[in-house]
């Protein structure tokens, strides 16, 4: 009997999307099985994790019967920036909305993240904007593909596909990206004609960030992201 699945993309963003995702992924790979008896993915399904910290790829996880879970190539993008400086210098027009108290910070996305800085997320975001546009429109290609949705063990539960976008308020890149990564799928979906889209948004609050370097960051960070959510669900037509 072929397993009933929704066609799903998971976004992850910053540390916490990370790990979240690399969660789900062991998930499903305890569920389902290949021919070999093998965990594995369905091929409706596809994981995209977006950070500007390449050590947060390295991660791994084990399945119920031992086998190793972690992020294939396909799975993870890095929102690196070098030189960010500079590249700021040279368009200051389009980073309007960043504090020139914030700027000496932009150095850390070459080597070390966005190091909970929430313009951080934002600038890396709005650098690699193409990029990302790219890799999500070519993962919803892959979900809705016939072939993939032909394959016998699996069957097409529902037919608009679902994004589940999970980061955290209190870090950079979470709290930095979310909203406009949200902005940035509707666009996608509305450019490539997927009606309805249904996005689910996972807003983390985790307790990593205890005795860390980064701690006194984690308030502000979080009371600005829902600052900013606030004041756009309160917009009205005009």
């Amino acid at each position: 009997m072929a397993h009933r699945v929704k066609r799903s993309l998971y976004i992850g963003l910053g540390g916490t999307g990370m790990k979240a995702l690399l969660q789900a992924k062991k998930r499903f790979m305890d569920t389902y099985l290949d021919d070999q008896g093998k965990g594995e993915v369905p091929p409706m399904v596809s994981f995209l994790g977006l950070d500007a910290d390449r050590n947060e790829f390295n991660n791994t996880l084990l399945t119920e019967r031992g086998e190793v879970v972690e992020f294939a190539a396909s799975d993870r993008m890095g929102i690196y920036v070098q030189g960010a400086n500079q590249f700021y210098n040279n368009n200051k027009r389009s980073f309007n909305w960043m504090p020139t108290s914030n700027v000496p910070f932009l150095a850390n996305l070459t080597h070390f993240g966005c190091r909970a800085i929430r313009t951080n997320g934002h600038f890396a975001l709005t650098v690699n904007v193409e990029n990302i546009t790219r890799e999500i429109t070519s993962r919803l290609t892959q979900i809705a593909n016939a072939n993939i949705i032909n394959n016998p063990r699996y069957e097409i539960d529902g037919g608009v596909p679902e994004i589940h976008l999970v980061f955290s308020v209190c870090g950079g890149t979470g709290s930095g990206t979310f909203i406009h990564m949200a902005y940035l799928i509707r666009k996608i979906a509305a450019d490539n004609n997927i009606p309805n889209i249904k996005i689910r948004g996972y807003a983390v609050l985790p307790g990593i960030f205890q005795g860390l370097s980064v701690t006194p960051r984690v308030k502000p960070n979080a009371y600005k992201a829902l600052c900013d959510l606030d004041y756009l669900m309160h917009l009205d037509n005009n």
